[in-house]
C-alpha cells in the first residue's frame, strides 16, 4: 500500500535532507507562532467560529461522549458548518491548550506538515517517471511550505487547511494506481478521501468533481498514448471506479441523506449571490493576482513542460484540468475567498515543482548548489512580500501575491468590553433579548458574543443571531421580539449595501427617526475604532400590525421574489 511506501521512503532519506527538513519545520513553526502571538483581536464569524466549536468539543467530548457524537452526526446532516474537524481536534486541544495560538499550531502540526510531506513524496514519485524534473526532497518541502496562500487562511482562523491532508493522500493514491488491472483498494481509498473531504467542508465538493473529471482526462490521455492497451485501461478504470462509487453513494444515502439532499438541491447560487462579483474572466484574473506573476509563470511553464514530455503529459493534464475545472464550478456560485484557494493549492504546487525541477536539471547540471540557493531565495522573497518582510513596490505588487497579512490589532478592546459588559448586565437583570444591527469587521453580533474567548464561549446568552447576508439569512424574526437593539452609526456593512438591506433598512429606522425606531428609547452610546458610535436602544412599545405591514412593504420592494424569506416572516409574527 502507498502508506508503507511513504514511510519506507522517509526512512531512506539522506541525512542532509532529514536535517534540512527538520530545520524547515522548526522555522515554519516559529514563524507561525510569532505571527499569531502578535494578534490583539476578536475572532468572529469564520475567524473564530471553528475555534469556539473546537473549544466546546474539547471541554465536553470526554464528559458527554455519546451526546457529542450524536451532535456530530446531526451537524453533518443539518448544519452548513459541521463538527467533524472540531471533533478531530478535541483531544489534541485538551493537551495543547485552548488559546488561538495553540489552535493554529495544532492545525499546522497535525495536518499541514503531514500534507507537505506526502505532497513532497508525490512529486518524488513523479520524478521517478521522468528524472529530468528531479529535485532534492528538502527543497521540494521548502517550496510547498513557502507559499503564502497556505498560511493566510490559517492566520485568520480558518481550519480548512485540515482538508489538504486528504487531498495529498488522494494525489498519492492516484500516482500509485496500476491502470492495467483490478485495484479496488486504491479506488476505495480515493472514495473514502473524497467523502471525508466533502463531509468536512461542503465546498470541497467542487474539488471532488474536478478531481474525478481530471482522472477521466488522465485516462483519455493514457488511452491516446497507449493505443494497444486502450481497451484494457478503459475497462479496468470503469470496473475499479464503479464499485467504490456505488458504495460511497449508498453510504451517503443511508447515513447522510440530509447532507446529500442539501448539497444537491440547496440553492447556493442565490444564498451566496452577495459573494458573487464579476464574470469568469474577472474571477480567473483575481486568482492570478492572488498567486502573483512569479507563481503564475512557473505554473504556466509547468503545464508546457509537462505537455512536452510523454510520460508526464497525462499527469500534467490531470493537475491542470483539476485546477481549471474546480475554479469554473466554484465561480458558478461565488468568488473565491482566501480559504477557498485551498481547492487549488496542491495542483498549483505540483505544476510549479515540475517547472522548477526541469530548470534545475536542464540548465544547472554543474551548478546545482547555486541554483538551489537561488530557488530558496526566490520563494522566500515571494513569501516575505505577503507578510511585510520585503518593502512594497510596484514591481513587487505585480510579481507577488496581492493578498497580504499583518498581525490583527484592535485598539478598542476596552471600549468593546465596556459595551459588552453593560449589555450583559441588562440581559442578566431582566432576561432581555438583544439584537445587533451591524455587520462589519469592526462591529457585529459575533464580536460581542465571542469577545471573551477562550474563557467564555457565549458571553451574552440572550444575544440573538443577526441576519448578515440577505438572501442567505432572510429577515431576522428575532428582531421583532428583541427588547434591546444595538445600532452602529455610521451603518456597518461587510458586503455591498444592496446585499445587506436588512442591516441598512433597520439601522436607518433608528438613526433617522423612522416608524420602527419610534418604538424604542435611546439608552447610551459608545465610541469604538474609526469613531463609530454604537448606540443602545430599549423597546418601550410593541409593534402594531400597521408597523409590521410598513416593514414588510420596505423589504417587499427589494425582495418580492422571496416572500418566504422576508414578507411572510414579518407578517406571520404576532405584534410584540
Amino acid at each position: 500500500m502507498e502508506v508503507n511506501g511513504f514511510f519506507a521512503f522517509l526512512k531512506r532519506l539522506n541525512k542532509l535532507d532529514i536535517i534540512c527538513s527538520f530545520f524547515v519545520f522548526i522555522l515554519i513553526t516559529a514563524f507561525v507562532f510569532a505571527e499569531v502571538s502578535r494578534d490583539r483581536f476578536v475572532y468572529f464569524w469564520d475567524f473564530g467560529g471553528y475555534w469556539g466549536v473546537t473549544i466546546e468539543h474539547s471541554r465536553n467530548f470526554f464528559l458527554f461522549p455519546s451526546q457529542m457524537l450524536h451532535s456530530l452526526y446531526i451537524s453533518i446532516n443539518e448544519s452548513e458548518y459541521n463538527n467533524i474537524i472540531p471533533t478531530l481536534l478535541a483531544l489534541p486541544m485538551k493537551i495543547m491548550g485552548e488559546s488561538f495560538v495553540s489552535y493554529v499550531l495544532l492545525i499546522l502540526i497535525m495536518f499541514v506538515f503531514p500534507m507537505a510531506l506526502i505532497l513532497s513524496y508525490c512529486f518524488c514519485k513523479l520524478a521517478k517517471i521522468d528524472e529530468t524534473i528531479k529535485l532534492p526532497f528538502s527543497v521540494i518541502l521548502l517550496i510547498i511550505l513557502s507559499l503564502p496562500m497556505l498560511y493566510l487562511p490559517l492566520f485568520f482562523g480558518y481550519l480548512d487547511g485540515v482538508c489538504l491532508l486528504a487531498i495529498a493522500i488522494l494525489w498519492l493514491t492516484t500516482l500509485e494506481i496500476n491502470w492495467y488491472k483490478l485495484d479496488f483498494k486504491k479506488y476505495f481509498v480515493i472514495a473514502v478521501m473524497l467523502m471525508l473531504l466533502i463531509l468536512q467542508r461542503r465546498y470541497f465538493a467542487f474539488f471532488a468533481v474536478g478531481f474525478v473529471a481530471a482522472m477521466i482526462i488522465f485516462i483519455l490521455f493514457k488511452m491516446i498514448q497507449e493505443k494497444d492497451r486502450r481497451f484494457q485501461i478503459l475497462k479496468y478504470f470503469i470496473i475499479n471506479i464503479s464499485l467504490p462509487a456505488i458504495v460511497s453513494l449508498g453510504v451517503l444515502l443511508v447515513f447522510f441523506k440530509g447532507f446529500l439532499k442539501q448539497s444537491l438541491f440547496g440553492n447556493f447560487s442565490i444564498a451566496y449571490s452577495a459573494y458573487s462579483i464579476g464574470n469568469y474572466t474577472d474571477n480567473f484574473v483575481i486568482t492570478g493576482k492572488s498567486m502573483g506573476l512569479f507563481i503564475c509563470l512557473l505554473l504556466a511553464l509547468g503545464v508546457i513542460i509537462g505537455a512536452t514530455k510523454k510520460e508526464l503529459r497525462p499527469y500534467a493534464a490531470m493537475f491542470f484540468s483539476s485546477f481549471g475545472i474546480t475554479q469554473i464550478l466554484f465561480f458558478r456560485i461565488q468568488n473565491m475567498g482566501i480559504h477557498h484557494r485551498y481547492l487549488l493549492f496542491s495542483q498549483i504546487l505540483l505544476l510549479v515543482l515540475i517547472c522548477t525541477g526541469w530548470f534545475y536539471n536542464r540548465f544547472f547540471p554543474k551548478r546545482r548548489n547555486l541554483y538551489i540557493g537561488a530557488i530558496v531565495l526566490l520563494f522566500l522573497i515571494n513569501s516575505s512580500y505577503s507578510f511585510g518582510f520585503v518593502p512594497i513596490s510596484k514591481i513587487g505588487s505585480i510579481l507577488y501575491s496581492n493578498e497580504s497579512y499583518r498581525p490583527k490589532i484592535r485598539n478598542d478592546i476596552a471600549q468593546l468590553q465596556l459595551l459588552d459588559n453593560d449589555l450583559k448586565a441588562m440581559s442578566d437583570s431582566s432576561g432581555a433579548h438583544i439584537y445587533v444591527v451591524a455587520s462589519s469587521s469592526l462591529l457585529n453580533d459575533d464580536i460581542l458574543r465571542k469577545l471573551y474567548l477562550p474563557d467564555t464561549l457565549n458571553y451574552i446568552l440572550t444575544l440573538d443571531a443577526s441576519s448578515n447576508v440577505d438572501l442567505r439569512d432572510g429577515f431576522p424574526s428575532d428582531f421583532l421580539t428583541a427588547d434591546i437593539v444595538v445600532v452602529a452609526d455610521p451603518i456597518q456593512y461587510h458586503l455591498t449595501p444592496s446585499d445587506q438591506q436588512v442591516v441598512g433598512i433597520l439601522a436607518n429606522e433608528f438613526l433617522n427617526n423612522g416608524i420602527i425606531g419610534d418604538n424604542f428609547d435611546f439608552v447610551k452610546d459608545y465610541t469604538i475604532e474609526q469613531n463609530i458610535k454604537v448606540k443602545i436602544f430599549q423597546k418601550k412599545t410593541p409593534f402594531t400590525k400597521d408597523e409590521l405591514q410598513y416593514l414588510s412593504d420596505k423589504f417587499d420592494y427589494y425582495y418580492s421574489d422571496f416572500p418566504d424569506l422576508f414578507k411572510n416572516r414579518i407578517l406571520s409574527s404576532p405584534p410584540s
